[in-house]
């Protein structure tokens, strides 16, 4: 399944792995993982159409960050976006946890009594370097709370 997964991002993004030894100054790397602050054991070079990234991550982090790749959705797929309820300032927000994108926060307007009438498609707010695979947006629903 995984290898399906990747095929279906392959033709908006690659993912490229590196053992620490071929990083040219032989250094000790920090794991670029959120607050890690791990030893990097991998260098990683993502690339989602003109936006290039590469960095150091350690095993756990970049099997997460690799987990996140085989995840993207393909280039004919219109994923579903989780939301709860949210308001800052008096207004009303949809909170979007984890994009599917790009795994950020976002928030879109919801109507006054959060109904089911300001769900629906919605435009992906994800920063300008995920705009060649984020370009047919994402599906608002309720999450579902146990």
């Amino acid at each position: 399944m995984q290898s399906d997964n990747l095929h279906k991002a392959e033709s908006v993004a690659k993912l490229q792995y590196f053992s620490t030894e071929k990083i040219k100054d032989g250094g000790k790397p920090i794991c670029s993982g959120d607050a890690c602050g791990q030893t990097a054991t991998r260098f990683v070079k993502i690339e989602i159409g003109p936006f290039s990234d590469c960095l150091t991550y350690c095993e756990k982090c970049a099997k997460q960050r690799e987990h996140w790749f085989n995840s993207l959705p393909g280039p004919e797929e219109t994923p579903i976006a989780e939301v709860i309820p949210y308001v800052s300032h008096g207004h009303n927000y949809w909170k979007i946890a984890k994009c599917p994108y790009c795994l950020e926060e976002h928030l879109h307007g919801a109507d006054e009594n959060f109904s089911d009438k300001s769900l629906g498609h919605r435009v992906a707010h994800c920063d300008v370097k995920f705009k060649d695979i984020n370009s047919k947006g994402y599906i608002l629903t309720k999450a579902d709370h146990d």
